[in-house]
Formats: C-alpha cells, structure tokens, sequence
C-alpha cells in the first residue's frame, strides 16, 4: 500500500497579473489521488499583498502548515479522516503554533466535548455538507443554548474548518455564514456607580478589601490582579508590572495580548496602604502573591466572586443579576468614571486596550445623567440655531374656531 507522506518541500511565490494588477500567489506539489500517485500543482492566492516580501512571508507561513501535515503520515492525505481525528490531531498541532492560551484550549475542549464530537465525531471530513452543519445548530437551539454560546461554537467551528481546507483534508467549507451564524446582539453590561462601589467596598471582608481595592483603581483583570507578586511593585518607582496572568491557578507567562503587559503608576494613598499591608504579611518575598489565601497559595477567582464580591453586593444593596455582576463589572464601572474624568484616551490606557473601539464600545457605559447633560446642551445650541416658532406665531396662520 502506497505511504501518504508526503517529502519536505519549499514550495514558490509566483506573481501573476489580474486585471493589469500585480498579484501573488503560493504554488507547491501535491500527489494526484491514491491510484495513480501521480503529482499536481496547487496554489493559494494571496490577494491583498502589496509586495513580494509579504507574499513570501505568508507562503513561508502556508508551507509549515503544509510540511507540518506531511509529517503526520497517520492523519494527513488520509480520505477517512473523521473529525474526531482531525480535532485531536491536526487542530491541535494548530494551536500549538499559534501558541493558544491555556484559557482559549480549556473553552475549545469544552466546546468539542460536548456540542461538536456528538455530532461530528465520527463523520468523515469530506463526507460533512452544508445540511449537516444546519442539522447541527438545529439540535443546539432545541436544546435551548443561548444565542452567545452558539455563536462561540460556530466560531470554533468555522474555524477548524478554514484549518482543514489549509491542509486540503476538505474541498469546501460547509459553514455558511449566513445560513449558520446566530444572530447575536450584545447586552449593555451593568455598571457601578462611584457611590456604589465605595459602598460594596465597604462590605468586602478585611481580608480581601485591598484586593479589591486595587481592582477598582487599576481595573485589571481577574487573572491579572491575582497574578501580582511583591516582585511586580516597584516601591521607589511606585509602579505595578503587569505581565503575568493567573488560570486555574497556575501562573501563566503571557497576558490577553501585547497591550495588556504594561507598567502602571500607583497612586499615593493606595502605595501605602500596599506597603501596610506588605509589612502586615507572613507572606511578603518577592515571589510571594501580594494577594493569596491564608496560607501563601494563589487565590481562586471563583472563591472569590462567589464567597466575597457575591455577599458584599448584597449587603450593599445591589441587585445582582446573572452572569453580569462578577470581578468585570468593577472594570466596567472603572472605564466609566476614567471616561467621564479624563476621556476615551485615558480610559484607553488604563485599560490597555490595543483599540479604542473595544474601550468605547464595550467599556464606556453613559449614563443617564451624562445623557441629560448632553442632551441640554444639545438642545441650548439648536435653540440658538433655530428657534422654534409657536404655530399661531406663523406667518399667516389663522385662528381656527
């Protein structure tokens, strides 16, 4: 029987030209089917490039997707791959090179687990079609998931398949958008006021109010805030490094993105009350967590929203909702007030945001008092512009009796 493995190859840039344009594309060999053993050309278009330096850069990218599937003699070029398969091969080898985090891998697994494998798990990939897919999303909304879960599973797998067709394991994508992706609109998240959180503080245990305190001012992320050791404050600078992260309780080396590993200035009153509370501490060496349990170990977000943040609400008198109430509110209300104080710019970098889009339109949350403000001023400057003119203040009108 005829081995699939195909050699190591380089494959070339080819530029064509398309309507007078320059254009570029991969080319490289293929074998042509099990019974003659023959080989092809193939090629992938790379439209958009402005220059043959950049094409070469994606073809270099496009080959290691390509050799490293050569390599994989049981699963590559294989007629009979099934999904099941692919996910635990193939799909894994590609997160492995885009280095998915930890978190990302977690939420991939459960998703596969228990919405796709079911389904898909023992289906060949060339054998799944579009009807296939509906049958798919039809079961899911039966079952009652939401809208935004569904969506994260189309995305998940809208994706596997584009990774498929880049190995050439399918000769289409059976996802369509739109036929298969849920329509999702995003909730206004709730928010805090600076009232509000000076009173949920106020009913957070002593233990953990500096904590919390901290996530207030600096608005980090969970992860982030339980991440933070002695060796991150900077005493004589008066600054905290953010560069880890913290998953399931274990340390990890990188933050949500490039943006979001950042040095930021501590304000007096809060660099002395962490130097009170570093003095305070059994635990306080440099590779101690600033905030941990009782005994040194690294604090559970869980533990935390449900056993403190929870508790603390309601004796502030919040009302809690789903889902909406948990460490990211405190960094929602916080874009809110560095928004209204000093700008979107400013909220920008506190949140270290990559893209003021993402601060303005999921962070900031106006409110209704700011809407009134703006709203009168609107209506003092239209005023001036146009005055409005009572109907039996018109030219020629007439009294109607």
């Amino acid at each position: 029987m005829r081995s699939n493995r195909l050699s190591h190859q380089n494959g070339w840039v080819e530029k064509y030209k398309q309507n007078g344009e320059a254009k570029f594309r991969s080319r490289w060999w293929v074998r042509d089917g099990e019974t003659t053993g023959g080989w092809r050309k193939k090629s992938k278009n790379h439209f958009g490039c402005s220059s043959k330096k950049e094409a070469k850069r994606l073809h270099a990218e496009h080959m290691r997707l390509i050799n490293d599937g050569n390599l994989r003699t049981s699963l590559v070029a294989d007629a009979n791959l099934t999904f099941v398969e692919f996910a635990k091969g193939l799909w894994q080898d590609y997160l492995d090179s885009v280095e998915a985090k930890p978190s990302t891998r977690h939420n991939y697994a459960t998703m596969l687990k228990v919405h796709l494998l079911p389904t898909l798990g023992g289906l060949r990939l060339e054998s799944l079609d579009t009807a296939t897919i509906s049958g798919l999303f039809g079961k899911l909304r039966a079952k009652g998931l939401s809208s935004r879960s569904r969506l994260n599973v189309y995305t998940l797998l809208n994706t596997m398949c584009k990774i498929a067709l880049e190995y050439d394991l399918m000769a289409g994508s059976p996802v369509r958008t739109k036929i298969h992706r849920p329509r999702y609109m995003r909730r206004e998240k709730p928010i805090l006021s600076a009232d509000q959180t000076r009173k949920v503080l106020a009913e957070v245990e002593p233990y953990w109010r500096l904590c919390f305190l901290v996530d207030s001012i600096l608005i980090l992320r969970v992860g982030e805030l339980l991440a933070l050791r002695w060796c991150n404050f900077n005493e004589e600078e008066s600054t905290i490094r953010v560069e880890k992260t913290l998953y399931r309780g274990k340390l990890q080396d990188h933050v949500k993105t490039e943006k979001s590993e950042a040095t930021m200035p501590v304000p007096p009153r809060l660099k002395e009350a962490l130097l009170r509370h570093k003095a305070k501490s059994a635990f306080n060496r440099p590779e101690d967590y600033i905030f941990c349990r009782q005994d040194g170990s690294a604090a559970s977000a869980d533990h935390l929203r449900r056993s403190v943040l929870y508790p603390a609400m309601d004796r502030a008198g919040i009302k809690r909702t789903p889902r909406d109430f948990g460490f990211h509110i405190l960094r929602h209300s916080g874009a809110t007030i560095a928004h209204k104080e000093k700008g979107l710019k400013q909220a920008q970098n506190l949140l270290r945001h990559s893209k003021s889009a993402t601060t303005a339109d999921i962070y900031i949350h106006p409110s209704e008092e700011e809407a009134r403000d703006t709203l009168a001023v609107m209506e003092e400057k239209i005023f001036d512009l146009c005055p409005i003119v009572a109907p039996s203040e018109a030219p020629g009108s007439q009294t109607v009796q």
